[in-house]
């Protein structure tokens, strides 16, 4: 996940109340937890992990990267009223990281992602907890209100580590303790195939591509339950509406060199646009469509799904 200055790529999706959440076998959070912020209903957001923060859109919340946002930056954020949110990955070892030395070469698995990344094996809590934990702590330490943890779905990937299903949710659900035992909310990062699994543990979750793959059915228990589901579509052209798509290639090819690629204005759709991989329509991705906030990204504008005319 690499999403620079001007890609803020689409919408928050769902909720800040904590009940209904089941019969989920985590520690479910109380409204007792006044500690621990939780996104609302309709959260504008930002997300920015590349590059020098810009701080100037008007929304919600911001999704940075824990390392190379400084306290000040976050209060910054404070000041104009926004919440920030620490992005780091906690199932891949990073190169370039400063606490890149505190992983031992046996943890070490199958490269993935960027170039110096690799799987990290979450089996060895008693080598990863440490790290992790220190991380939570920096992220607190800065004034971050939660925690968005990335690549926690390595037992459904070629991580170079025989791991189960159950191992990726005691890693997962170790994590989620420690972040609020942190001051943290936490957001579950694209383990889509454990959502429900892990719906008592999580405050919210984010997510990339759920339209492109058709998985969006598989985040309905975050939404049923009132918590919010941060979604992401980005290098999608087919997901625009023509005359979107058109306006995105001028704006693409009008590029100033050096400016890096545009992310692309995506939208959520209704779900008779999306039709489910066993060619049912897909139910999430209709309430998904309804309660969708609608980023320009180029402008950093965000918009109502009402204001898109929906018959392109």
């Amino acid at each position: 996940m690499n999403f620079g200055r001007d890609a803020v790529v689409l919408c928050c999706l769902a909720a800040a109340t904590l009940g209904g959440c089941g019969e989920n076998r985590g520690t479910i959070l109380t409204l007792a937890d006044t500690t621990l912020w939780h996104p609302a209903l309709v959260t504008s957001w930002q997300i920015q992990l590349t590059g020098t923060l810009d701080t100037t859109p008007d929304v919600q919340m911001f999704d940075v990267d824990l390392f190379d946002v400084d306290a000040s930056v976050v209060a910054t954020l404070h000041q104009k009223g926004a919440k920030a949110i620490c992005n780091i990955s906690a199932g891949s070892f990073e190169d370039w990281r400063s606490d890149a030395a505190s992983f031992p070469a046996a943890v070490l698995g199958n490269t993935h992602g960027s170039p110096g990344e690799r799987w990290l094996d979450i089996r060895a809590t008693d080598v990863l907890g440490p790290i992790m934990k220190a991380r939570l702590d920096l992220c607190r330490s800065k004034g971050f209100d939660g925690v968005g943890v990335d690549n926690v779905d390595g037992y459904a990937n070629a991580t170079g580590f025989p791991l189960a299903a159950a191992d990726q949710l005691a890693y997962n659900r170790f994590l989620a303790t420690e972040a609020h035992a942190s001051g943290l909310s936490i957001g579950l990062g694209n383990d889509v195939g454990q959502a429900a699994d892990l719906l008592g543990d999580f405050d919210w979750m984010f997510d990339e591509q759920c339209f492109e793959y058709s998985e969006c059915n598989q985040l309905q228990p975050f939404i049923d339950a009132g918590k919010a589901v941060f979604q992401v579509e980005s290098g999608n052209q087919r997901l625009l509406p023509a005359g979107q798509r058109a306006q995105f290639q001028r704006d693409e090819e009008e590029r100033e060199p050096g400016r890096g690629p545009l992310a692309m204005p995506v939208r959520s759709f209704l779900s008779e646009r999306h039709p489910s991989t066993d060619g049912q329509s897909d139910p999430a991705a209709a309430q998904l469509d309804q309660r969708a906030a609608v980023a320009d990204v180029a402008g950093h504008r965000f918009h109502d799904p009402a204001t898109f005319d929906l018959s392109e």
